[in-house]
């Protein structure tokens, strides 16, 4: 789903997405991720992986609408998951972090531009979790 400011939308996979109106509990968590990183963000995607099956593959965050140099904020809420990370022009440079209840990951300057990510799927036997990732759509 994705919530934001009026008429900010968001396309991204083919999809464009009407923001539905701030609620109460995800305008607070906007305020402290923003207090937290310093940057301010004007809508937020959220993803639910209902289980090890649900997963993200690889992909940058590039898409004109973000910018020429985008920042995204993504926090996590309940399971923890693997966030991976290879960089587009260095094969084998690749980095791997668990992210886990609380989790906050900013991506700042060059990290779209120069990196692919993902949540892949595991054959763990995991619980949901809730991914909030905050962006400033231009």
């Amino acid at each position: 789903a994705w919530y934001g400011d009026p008429n900010i939308s968001y396309s991204y996979s083919g999809i464009a997405a009407k923001p539905k109106n701030w609620t109460p509990l995800l305008q607070n968590i906007k305020i402290l991720v923003e207090q937290r990183t310093g940057e301010i963000f004007n809508g937020v995607l959220v993803n639910r992986y209902r289980n090890g099956q649900d997963s993200v593959s690889w992909h940058s965050d590039d898409e004109s609408s973000l910018g020429p140099d985008p920042i995204i904020a993504s926090l996590s809420f309940g399971q923890s998951r693997y966030f991976q990370l290879k960089h587009k022009r260095k094969e084998g440079e690749k980095y791997q972090l668990e992210l886990e209840h609380g989790s906050l990951l900013l991506m700042k300057s060059g990290v779209q531009k120069n990196w692919l990510h993902q949540a892949p799927k595991t054959r763990r036997e995991v619980a949901e979790r809730i991914n909030l990732t905050f962006r400033r759509i231009m």
